[in-house]
């Protein structure tokens, strides 16, 4: 019932440590370039390839500025687009396979994304940008956490990321809701060095961290994440920044978002279930019956009252008849 309310979105960060993919060269390769981003690509992709440069480079500006990192572009960044999963799985860095459903790679270290193409994706073009934005994040956090040589944990990173993105759907809430009601949430302390391989406790760790980047900002404001983002990277970890910038430990930031998550996540699944659909379903047609019954006793009383005022004139003419003429 879940994979069919939504579909899943595909992406992964994998903060790899080597230098970078082997450079894609050869005749069928080419590529576009704007100053610190170059987009690699095989031919009969070019006008995709067009339209990457040209977003990426917009989101890295829109990015640095949100989380307060400067001026983006300083880095050299490269994305190579891959027309097929196979060629997604053979330009990866030797760090193992990545999940069957992922479709996107980023590699801060060294400044690079592998992405899939939309049709070997099977992605429509608002989830496609969305994943390109998501992996854009990722570039801009990577590059600032090499600098300051300190690292966030990978859910706060893929919070600000799918929070950036606008990629939650009912489709990560439910999952996550359903672990929730079951007691298998994701724990922040397992995800602070990778995520899931499986795509269901994926997604509910996704939408666990994206809470947590809401309730941030619902609860310290609009800048609270660039506020704590670069208190973080000055003080070498995310403990210390909660402190400098909200005077607030993590541990009580985290206790109360235990329950903002608890009640954000654990209604959905509730009302998405089964039991409340067919529940609401009956309802709505105990309601439909009860207002037609009402309008049926309604018209009947009208009826017999207007057959009741029929027949008291008709007994008041027959009168009048029998009384005979009038005399003056």
């Amino acid at each position: 019932m879940i994979r069919a309310l939504a579909p899943i979105f595909f992406l992964l960060l994998s903060s790899a440590s080597q230098d970078r993919i082997d450079p894609v060269t050869g005749p069928d390769w080419m590529q576009v370039s704007v100053p610190g981003i170059t987009v690699y690509f095989r031919q009969n992709f070019d006008r995709l390839a067009g339209e990457i440069l040209d977003k990426a480079d917009r989101f890295l500006e829109e990015s640095s500025t949100f989380l307060g990192l400067g001026t983006a572009g300083e880095g050299e960044y490269s994305i190579v687009v891959a027309g097929s999963k196979e060629e997604f799985a053979a330009l990866q860095m030797p760090r193992g396979p990545a999940p069957e459903w992922a479709g996107a790679l980023t590699y801060p270290s060294s400044g690079t994304v592998l992405i899939l193409s939309p049709g070997a994706m099977k992605a429509g073009e608002a989830v496609y940008w969305s994943i390109l934005r998501h992996e854009m994040v990722h570039l801009v956090l990577g590059g600032a956490q090499s600098d300051a040589g300190m690292r966030f944990p990978i859910w706060f990173e893929e919070g600000v990321a799918t929070f950036m993105s606008g990629e939650m759907n009912l489709s990560r809430l439910l999952r996550l809701g359903w672990a929730q009601i079951t007691g298998s949430a994701p724990d922040f302390e397992d995800l602070e060095i990778r995520f899931p391989a499986r795509s269901g406790p994926a997604e509910a760790a996704y939408a666990r961290s994206f809470l947590f980047i809401r309730y941030l900002t619902r609860r310290f404001g609009e800048g609270s994440v660039a506020d704590l983002i670069q208190a973080s990277l000055v003080s070498g970890s995310l403990e210390e920044g909660a402190k400098k910038a909200f005077g607030v430990s993590l541990s009580a930031i985290l206790e109360g978002f235990g329950q903002y998550a608890r009640v954000k996540a654990t209604w959905i699944p509730v009302l998405a279930s089964s039991a409340t659909i067919w529940g609401l379903t009956t309802l709505l047609f105990l309601l439909t019956w009860y207002r037609k019954k009402i309008l049926g006793l309604r018209t009947l009383s009208r009826w017999e009252l207007e057959e009741e005022m029929e027949r008291q004139g008709s007994a008041l003419e027959k009168k009048d008849e029998d009384a005979g003429p009038t005399l003056h």
